[in-house]
């Protein structure tokens, strides 16, 4: 155990480094410290002969954990809490014993950010910055964790947004449509939009309020 704990605490030090950067992808250099650490870690735990050794220990657990949060972008949050960043966060926190979640990504303080993020989605959609369509989904996404009932009327109203028009090209998947059909696609969508914002619009300038301020 003492050879894990030397090995994967010798990888943070010399690998890890917080990053800024907020990536759909797995962050590089997360990644590369990542293989590097679970390549080490499943040698040094899991190849040690004893038969009834199935899992890793609690700490090489913990650390394959930290890494893991730094392999997938967390809807919400902010980029300063996202990647290599993110994973360097919750190996501060083990490396200093504690056994809970870092403080900057506790339950409060995450919910906090995605209220936030929500205010400021509602807030774009509004300002005619981002599509009603698109945001009205972003928000759909995030209601989970904001920690409002199933039955709140502003998420409900993203939500019928959201279901009446998830055939729509919008957003990231556009780029694997032919431009033909976009084309055929776009009158659609516009009509489609405008339709989101008169049945949105009260309901963003809800959210916006809620958790921004006035709106």
């Amino acid at each position: 155990m003492d050879s894990v704990k030397r090995a994967m605490l010798q990888n943070e030090a010399t690998t890890v480094r917080p990053t800024t950067r907020n990536s759909k992808t797995k962050p590089y250099g997360t990644r590369i410290a990542g293989d590097a650490a679970m390549n080490n870690l499943f040698s040094y735990a899991l190849h040690s002969g004893d038969p009834e050794l199935v899992d890793l220990p609690p700490f090489a657990r913990r650390v394959f954990e930290a890494f893991d949060e730094g392999e997938y972008e967390h809807l919400g949050e902010a980029s300063e809490f996202q990647g290599e960043a993110r994973t360097s966060l919750w190996l501060q926190a083990l490396m200093s014993g504690s056994a809970e979640a870092p403080a900057l990504l506790g339950k409060e303080a995450s919910t906090r950010r995605v209220r936030a993020t929500a205010s400021v989605i509602a807030r774009r959609a509004l300002n005619g910055e981002v599509s009603p369509i698109v945001a009205a989904r972003e928000l759909s996404a995030l209601r989970s964790r904001i920690g409002v009932p199933d039955d709140d009327t502003d998420f409900r109203t993203c939500d019928v947004i959201h279901a009446e028009t998830i055939a729509l090209p919008l957003g990231p998947v556009r780029q694997y449509w032919a431009a033909g059909a976009l084309a055929e696609k776009d009158n659609e969508i516009a009509r489609a939009e405008g339709w989101a914002l008169e049945v949105g619009e009260t309901a963003f300038r809800n959210i916006a309020r809620r958790f921004g301020g006035a709106a």
